[in-house]
């Protein structure tokens, strides 16, 4: 298939000679993006924060680039501001991510537990199994009130027959396309494990940026206005940004600050 469209793709461009690839940020010019993050005053470290900030700066001198002048096409070509944001919000996205799982509200291997434990009780609840309980060494009948949980965090609507039912099938279908592979609901269904996380990130915002803030505070406020209990924790936040996601402690508080301005910045404190 590739072989026989390698003159359509030649000639795609014909029609409009400044395809997207031909023009952009030379080498040179992002090499100098980078130096100039490097040696922003407004971060002590190079970090992804003063990047995207001269990312902004270099974007906004359309009249030296003919590359930042070019008409956007459909589809989202040549579109440097659409480029701009979705960068930013990855950025946010990551940021984000990493504060809620060092701040202990989200814990991967806990949801992959939960989701593996609610396959498992649907499965014997469609096939109107029992399931033996290690706790009280006995036979139990599926758990209600752990699938409605769950269900409740991956928002299934109407009745949960159906949904219960195409689960299942989902876990079979899988099977067949892996052979030989252990069935893992975390792997059949991430988007399930992507749902579930982003439940408890909604019903923990406004603890979680509470943390953000006593981060900035603790860092560069001395701590001023926490007590003992909310030091520890953002002292504890802190250390696993550090250990576990690369963060230098600086780095850690440009991000918590960002966040704050960026994706809590409807709470009030």
């Amino acid at each position: 298939m590739l072989r026989a469209s390698i003159k359509e793709v030649w000639s795609e461009s014909d029609a409009y000679p400044i395809y997207e690839g031909r023009v952009g940020a030379s080498p040179r010019e992002m090499r100098g993006v980078l130096l100039d993050a490097a040696q922003s005053t407004a971060f002590k470290c190079l970090n992804p924060l003063a990047v995207v900030e001269e990312i902004y700066a270099l974007c906004q001198r359309k009249n030296e680039f003919d590359w930042l002048q070019q008409d956007i096409v459909t589809g989202g070509y040549h579109d440097v501001t659409s480029f701009r944001d979705t960068l930013d919000e990855r950025l946010l996205g990551a940021s984000e991510y990493e504060l809620y799982v060092a701040s202990g509200v989200v814990d991967e291997e806990k949801y992959a537990e939960l989701l593996e434990r609610y396959v498992q009780h649907v499965s014997a609840w469609v096939k109107k199994e029992r399931l033996y309980n290690r706790a009280t060494q006995k036979s139990e009948e599926p758990s209600e009130d752990l699938m409605g949980e769950v269900e409740r965090l991956l928002d299934v609507q109407g009745e949960p027959l159906e949904w219960r039912r195409q689960l299942i099938s989902g876990v079979a279908a899988w099977a067949i396309d892996h052979p030989g592979q252990k069935v893992g609901p975390a792997a059949v269904f991430p988007q399930h494990l992507k749902r579930m996380r982003e439940s408890i990130f909604v019903e923990r915002r406004q603890a979680v940026a509470t943390l953000a803030r006593d981060i900035v505070l603790f860092v560069r406020e001395d701590g001023s206005g926490l007590d003992a209990q909310r030091r520890r924790e953002a002292e504890g936040t802190l250390e696993r940004l550090v250990s576990r996601f690369g963060y230098c402690r600086e780095c850690a508080v440009d991000a918590a600050s960002m966040l704050l301005r960026k994706r809590f910045d409807d709470l009030t404190f």
